[in-house]
């Protein structure tokens, strides 16, 4: 019935497929969880080997990192169950009947996405608010906002597809560093008009990135972004229309000229005010300005 696939890069997962092996065990429902480790260091090989002891659970370690659309596609390919959860290492299973929520809402064809929230209570380590209030404010929604626009809410970290869809639009292994392969996969199902359900059947986000690291991660998807709206490829995302206005009313180049003055500055803002995320909407529209300019030459 069931394949759980987990891609894994650098995170302790014992705890997450435990909580999924114990789910599907209640649940007397066919399954599989297949953990594929994207060359992790040896240090996170070692911990995670332990998961094989659970019945019904393959570790596969690949020998060099193939990126995140690529260890997908390879995992549906190794899926043997009509319906693939994936999940992101680094979550956590908060609700006692996360499975059998989806369970509940299997339909051959339709795609269910169950959301993202966080912990109550900003992280000690204060390198890392600048993460946890971005996941608060934008991801962390209920299923009710997120359903008003079903493929612009849609995330990989917490989804279900039937096996014969996923088969047919697989993820795009074009994109091989970090950021919108999600919205490309949403743009295709949108195309197909195969319908996204969304449910309040969210996984916690544990793996919070430092401030330094989330920008790095952060204009990867932003040189994504520039190369596919190069490519001619229409993705309607916030940054982009608002760069589009910018274009319209010809401020791109200017924009892109102070962002060499302001990036900086911005950044010192972020630091001082993670909560206030407008600086990192301005950060963001520079940075893809920049770039957008630089592909142009």
């Amino acid at each position: 019935m069931l394949s759980i696939l987990i891609p894994i890069y650098n995170f302790d997962c014992i705890a997450l497929v435990a909580q999924l092996h114990q789910q599907c065990e209640a649940a007397k429902i066919t399954y599989e969880i297949i953990c594929m480790d994207d060359a992790s260091s040896p240090h996170f090989q070692e911990i995670n080997g332990s998961i094989t002891y659970f019945q019904h659970v393959q570790y596969i370690v690949l020998k060099r990192n193939i990126g995140r659309s690529k260890i997908r596609n390879q995992l549906a390919r190794k899926a043997k169950y009509p319906y693939l959860l994936f999940i992101d290492c680094d979550h956590k299973v908060i609700e006692a009947n996360y499975v059998e929520r989806y369970i509940a809402h299997l339909h051959p064809n339709k795609v269910l996405y169950g959301g993202t929230t966080y912990y109550g209570q900003p992280p000690r380590d204060k390198s890392l608010h600048l993460r946890w209030y971005f996941g608060k404010s934008r991801e962390m929604l209920p299923a009710t906002i997120r359903q008003t626009k079903p493929y612009h809410y849609f995330m990989t970290n917490n989804f279900l597809v039937p096996a014969a869809i996923f088969s047919q639009h697989p993820f795009n292994e074009n994109i091989k560093q970090y950021g919108h392969e999600d919205t490309l996969f949403s743009r295709e199902l949108a195309q197909q008009q195969i319908p996204i359900v969304h449910l309040d059947n969210a996984l916690e986000h544990l793996g919070l990135e430092t401030m330094a690291d989330f920008l790095r991660k952060s204009e990867q998807a932003i040189e994504n972004l520039v190369m596919l709206t190069k490519q001619g490829v229409a993705i309607e995302t916030r940054l982009s229309l608002t760069f589009k206005q910018l274009q319209r009313f010809g401020l791109a180049r200017f924009v892109a000229y102070i962002f060499l003055f302001l990036e900086q500055p911005l950044a010192k803002k972020l630091a001082a005010h993670p909560s206030q995320l407008f600086y990192f909407d301005l950060w963001k529209l520079g940075k893809f300005s920049q770039y957008y300019r630089q592909k142009t030459k």
